[in-house]
């Protein structure tokens, strides 16, 4: 959930966020009673990264939500394809302005049915 930016809210970035992550499950997996946990983290924990962590770029974070939810979250799904010529964008309103030409367009497929 921190890779797909579900705790972005909380002010941490993701890279921060997952270390402390993985931080708690090793010092706190084998507690002697189980199902029982902590309403607050322990103490100590706000110090366990104190050197700054390379965060993701936007591309990175956009790929880890596609991959855990199976689409992009916090950016447009055809941000996924850094290739795309966005200098040559062009909305669909202005499609009328190359009649007679040919139009290479793109798009992504959302939802598929079949009607009988």
């Amino acid at each position: 959930m921190i890779r797909a930016g579900a705790l972005d809210e909380f002010g941490d970035t993701r890279t921060r966020q997952f270390w402390q992550a993985q931080h708690l499950v090793k010092t706190y997996s084998s507690i002697a009673e189980p199902d029982q946990g902590w309403l607050f983290a322990p103490p100590g924990l706000e110090q366990l990264v104190s050197v700054p962590l390379a965060e993701p770029t936007r591309l990175e974070k956009l790929q880890a939500e596609t991959e855990l939810l199976g689409f992009a979250v916090s950016g447009h799904p055809l941000e996924l394809f850094p290739d795309v010529a966005w200098d040559s964008y062009c909305p669909v309103s202005r499609l009328s302005e190359f009649v007679g030409e040919t139009v290479t367009t793109c798009g992504l497929v959302v939802e598929q049915r079949t009607h009988h």
